[in-house]
C-alpha cells in the first residue's frame, strides 16, 4: 500500500503528472471502503488498506490581500472584463455573506467571517465556517465600504 501511495503521489496523474496528497488520501478512502465491503461480505479475510495511513496534507495557511493590495489588483484589472467580478469579491462564501451581522466594520474598512448560514431539512441554521482558517478578517477597498455605507442608508 505504502508502495502504491508513493507512486500515485509521483506518477498518478493525466499524462503520468503527480497527484496532490488530498487526491490520494481520496483514493485511498475509496480502496479502504472498497475492500472493508469485501471483507463485511467475506470475500476477502482482510482489509490491506487499513495497515496504512492516507498521505498526510499538509494545511496551507490562506494569504489575505490587505487594502493596498486589493486596490493594486484592481488598478492593474481596470478595463479588464472580470473587473466587476473581482471588484466586488470577498473571497467568502455564498453561507458566510449570508451569515453577516454586525460584522462589517466601516471605520477599519474591513469584515469579520465568524459564522456561515447553512440550508438544512430542518430549515436554516448557522454555523463555524467550512476550514479553520475561515474566521478571518478581511480588508475592504474604500469603494466598497462606500457601497456599503449607501446600502446600509437606503435599508
Amino acid at each position: 500500500m505504502q508502495e502504491w501511495h508513493e507512486t500515485i503521489l509521483k506518477t498518478g496523474g493525466k499524462d503520468g503528472k503527480p497527484l496532490s496528497a488530498r487526491t490520494v488520501g481520496h483514493a485511498h478512502r475509496v480502496l479502504y471502503k472498497a475492500l472493508q465491503r469485501a471483507v463485511e461480505n467475506e470475500t476477502l479475510s482482510r482489509n490491506v488498506a487499513s495497515a496504512i495511513s492516507s498521505p498526510k496534507v499538509d494545511a496551507g495557511e490562506v494569504e489575505i490581500l490587505n487594502a493596498e493590495q486589493i486596490a493594486l489588483v484592481l488598478r492593474k484589472l481596470a478595463g479588464h472584463p472580470l473587473y466587476a467580478i473581482i471588484a466586488l469579491a470577498t473571497g467568502m462564501r455564498r453561507g458566510e455573506l449570508l451569515a453577516i451581522r454586525r460584522d462589517v466594520d466601516f471605520d477599519a474598512a474591513s469584515v469579520r467571517v465568524e459564522r456561515s448560514l447553512e440550508e438544512t431539512a430542518a430549515g436554516l441554521r448557522f454555523k463555524l465556517p467550512k476550514s479553520k482558517h475561515g474566521r478571518c478578517t478581511i480588508s475592504l477597498s474604500a469603494r466598497t465600504v462606500a457601497i456599503l455605507r449607501r446600502i446600509g442608508a437606503s435599508s
